[in-house]
């Protein structure tokens, strides 16, 4: 590493976000999200990127903690991926990047400032709303057969007792 004279000026952007939701077929169960993003370093002195991402209520690091840190030198670009699991689809899930990136070159105790991105991601609850969707159509299909049922009881029963009157009409007239 070199040190050249002059003011440090550590600056770090955060573009190309995007997310994606992956569902589970379980009804009640949660997928993942996949979120990605660049990070440029568009100061004049190196960085350490850190950070975390969150996807609705779950959080995890930008790396994992087996993982060294990601150092990008002035000008470079650093494209990060991460996998949060146990994410549940709530039609739209808002995502969010924060990258606290460190200058180890500035003095002791001297931090950045924190990048901030967010971004949203479309997450229908299919699987929920078709069952949903299904119980509701079984629930009309056995009120339609009970109704249907109800109808040919009465009808039965009003041409039993009309027979019955006939009978009855017919004995006395007799």
């Amino acid at each position: 590493m070199t040190l050249v004279e002059g003011d440090l000026k550590p600056a770090a952007s955060i573009d190309l976000l995007n997310a994606t939701y992956e569902p589970t077929w379980n009804p009640f169960g949660s997928g993942s999200a996949d979120v990605t993003f660049n990070v440029k370093n568009s100061g004049n002195t190196r960085l350490i990127i850190d950070g975390t991402v969150r996807a609705g209520d779950v959080e995890s690091e930008i790396h994992a903690s087996n993982t060294p840190d990601e150092e990008l030198l002035p000008g470079e670009n650093g494209n990060f991926t991460v996998k949060l699991t146990g994410v549940y689809p709530t039609f739209q899930i808002p995502i969010t990047v924060e990258l606290r990136p460190d200058a180890p070159t500035l003095p002791d105790g001297t931090r950045l400032d924190p990048v901030v991105e967010k971004t949203t991601v479309w997450a229908p609850p299919l699987p929920l709303l078709g069952m949903t969707v299904m119980a509701i159509a079984l629930g009309l299909i056995i009120t339609k057969i009970a109704i249907i049922r109800r109808r040919r009881i009465a009808a039965l029963v009003d041409r039993a007792r009309e027979e019955g009157r006939r009978e009855a009409h017919h004995e006395s007239s007799s």
